[in-house]
């Protein structure tokens, strides 16, 4: 059987083609590969925080959240990428992925409790906060970095095993 060409969309009995497993894991790797050089650019852009005077700092808040929010779903996407590898039943909660991982083996405990509190900070926004909690987030941003840092490398060590 000769597959179809690329441009083309095939029809009827033809668009059911099976993709064989080597075909699909490769797939799979080049998508995660994708996930991983982007979450580590959005890290980059957070550690770029970290040295902001504080009045900078308090003026970079929104971007701030949406550097968070980006780098919290970047490693829900990588989550959700390496879960699909083991089981087709992928839990639809962020946190609930996150757990599966641990379940699985994926992470560990020491990950993803700091990983989870980093999902819940993402998903504050960091709206409607005082001078007291500028000072508390700026002083957390090597946390989130270290804890971003670490589920990437984890990514990166499936990757190396699966290459």
């Amino acid at each position: 059987m000769c597959a179809e060409p690329l441009n083309e969309k095939p029809s009827g009995a033809e668009s059911a083609r099976i993709v064989p497993a080597g075909e699909k894991a490769l797939i799979a790797d080049g998508i995660l590969r994708e996930k991983v050089r982007l979450m580590d650019k959005r890290l980059k852009t957070l550690h770029s925080f970290e040295g902001l005077a504080p009045d900078r700092f308090a003026e970079s808040l929104p971007a701030l959240g949406r550097a968070m929010a980006l780098l919290a779903q970047s490693a829900i996407d990588i989550s959700h990428t390496l879960l699909r590898r083991y089981t087709t039943r992928v839990p639809r909660s962020y946190y609930d992925i996150v757990d599966s991982c641990e379940q699985r083996g994926l992470l560990s405990a020491a990950l993803v409790k700091p990983l989870a509190r980093q999902l819940v900070l993402a998903d504050s926004g960091y709206e409607g906060i005082d001078a007291e909690d500028v000072a508390r987030i700026h002083k957390g941003i090597p946390e989130s970095v270290r804890v971003f840092q670490d589920f990437l490398d984890r990514a990166r060590e499936f990757l190396n095993h699966s290459s």
